[in-house]
């Protein structure tokens, strides 16, 4: 068990832990920036364990440790980074190493179940303890006394329980090592798997072509049987009837028993396997499957095909496509999609929706048919986050947990306050308000302007039947005098009718004055 990444405060206390078992007993060393670190420093200290622990860290304890597990025969070696901001260091995010109950258990001892002169076949069991966060993958080491280069990492993102490990060395011993990882870091290593030798070379290299055709030649494996492991998987048997010191290896051709449904092809490169197990089918499907040898480019004929059925079980992976919102500050709505169809293993007959507030007080959890996509949670609390989860349901369970989600409530938002609401239309009435009385008080003005300009264009100056009687007075003076003679009382009363126009012409530029006196007072009233 080595060291993990971690970004810690000074003045606080760093642990890096490092653990080595071995017979012999290893001996541990610390390296820091790839140089022997001198322990004379009183703030280091080495416990019992192996783990190396800094007290009252500095910004200069910043650097790359490396723990070394050294014995007889051979060392190993794991690395970490230890960061120490500076004081002046802002918005940083701290990670101290998990705790030992969040970081999974070591799986179980490797089983081998196939040797070649350069691959072998490992298989394990996770271990129940899950640690904080679900595995998502494992890894494989292995070591050899010939090689001398301490363990080596096989592959670090194993999906499966299984693992073939390649480019080995022919005639070498080897041990194995698995571990398992989650989302806080990686589980002790499981036991050590028995020691195991590579085979020496064999097969197709030590023949001529026209040697190995006639080795192979009809059919030379007998398939025993096929059953199901579980609902994704089908564990097939085989004999070797004859040709064996020509075989490199197997070839298994398999397809879902429908018409024209692609054929799949595993290469199994032991050519002493007797057995394979077929993984990530479809559940609840009928395969056909057969089997051949082969030795350099030369095939056997397929041996006799069998059908198996693979069993019904619990979704392996979680529905997808999730989508959790707030409808308002005690409702959300949530909607998913089904599963991905490989990883369904049967009919999906509901699903269940875990819903818990903070500390668990609040228990919303609830479940559905396999036709319902969206569901509304009401009766929520508006001042509590939520947790939620969801799983498919088959006949054989529940299925995997999609990711944790985290309703947290949302701010009241200040459009929806009744005194917002109101100030809003007030302002906006006002507003409305003020522009009306500015238009009305410009229409009023413009209508006195134009009434002014005509004014003093003469069109009402004088009226037209008084500008028709001057016209024809102007004629003779003989008709004056008859006018005068014939007409005088009619003049007199023409003389009093002209005088009450004046009157009213004068009385009426007197209003027009004071209207607009008015208007130019509430425009500047207006203006101030």
């Amino acid at each position: 068990m080595g060291p993990q990444n971690q970004t810690l405060q000074a003045k606080t206390d760093a642990v890096l832990p490092c653990q080595a078992h071995g017979d012999p007993m290893p001996t541990i060393q610390w390296l820091r920036n790839g140089r022997p670190l001198q322990m004379n420093n009183p703030r280091l200290m080495l416990l019992g364990t192996g783990s190396l622990k800094i007290s009252d860290l500095h910004f200069s304890d910043t650097a790359t440790y490396t723990c070394r597990a050294v014995s007889e025969t051979g060392e190993t070696i794991w690395s970490a980074s230890l960061v120490v901001p500076s004081p002046e260091a802002t918005n940083v995010q701290y990670h101290r190493a998990p705790q030992q109950n969040q970081l999974p258990g070591a799986p179980s001892q490797p089983e081998i179940s196939s040797v070649t002169d350069t691959t072998v076949h490992l298989s394990w069991r996770p271990s129940i303890h899950k640690g904080g966060s679900p595995l998502y993958e494992f890894i494989v080491e292995y070591f050899s006394p010939q090689s001398g280069n301490g363990w080596v990492t096989a592959a670090d993102d194993i999906s499966l329980e299984s693992y073939t490990v390649r480019k080995l060395k022919p005639n070498r011993n080897y041990i194995f090592l698995v571990r398992a990882r989650n989302a806080h870091g990686i589980s002790p290593p499981s036991p050590l798997s028995r020691m195991v030798e590579t085979q020496g070379r064999r097969g197709s290299a030590i023949f001529t072509q026209e040697e190995i055709e006639q080795r192979l030649r009809g059919i030379v494996v007998n398939l025993l049987q096929g059953e199901a492991s579980g609902p994704s998987a089908i564990k097939v048997s085989w004999q070797v009837m004859k040709g064996h010191s020509a075989i490199d290896g197997f070839k298994i051709k398999y397809r879902r028993s429908k018409h024209n449904s692609e054929i799949h092809t595993i290469t199994v490169q032991d050519p002493t396997a007797t057995s394979y197990l077929i993984e990530n089918l479809y559940s609840q499907t009928w395969y056909e499957i057969c089997i051949r040898a082969y030795g350099g480019k030369v095939f056997s004929q397929c041996s006799n095909p069998i059908k198996v059925h693979t069993n019904e079980g619990a979704p392996a992976a979680a529905p997808e496509n999730i989508v959790i919102h707030w409808l308002s500050d005690s409702s959300m709505s949530v909607r998913w999609s089904p599963p991905p169809r490989p990883y369904r293993y049967g009919d999906i007959n509901g699903y269940v929706i875990r819903c818990y507030g903070e500390d668990r007080k609040d228990n919303c959890s609830l479940a559905t048919n396999s036709s319902v996509r969206r569901v509304i949670i009401e009766r929520l609390n508006p001042s509590t986050t939520y947790m939620l989860q969801i799983a498919a349901v088959t006949n054989k369970g529940t299925g995997t947990w999609s990711q944790k989600f985290y309703m947290v409530p949302e701010k009241p938002s200040i459009m929806r306050q009744p005194w917002f609401i109101g100030m809003l239309i007030g302002t906006i009435g006002g507003t409305v308000w003020i522009a009306l009385c500015i238009v009305s008080i410009w229409l009023c003005r413009k209508k006195h302007t134009q009434k002014k300009l005509m004014e003093q264009s003469g069109m009402y100056s004088t009226p037209l039947q008084k500008q028709e009687e001057q016209a024809r007075g102007g004629s003779s003076d003989e008709d004056d005098d008859d006018d005068n003679h014939d007409d005088g009382g009619d003049d007199d009363e023409d003389n009093d009718n002209d005088n009450d126009h004046d009157d009213d012409d004068a009385n009426a530029n007197t209003i027009i004055n004071d209207e607009l006196a008015k208007s130019t007072k509430a425009v500047h009233l207006l203006e101030l």
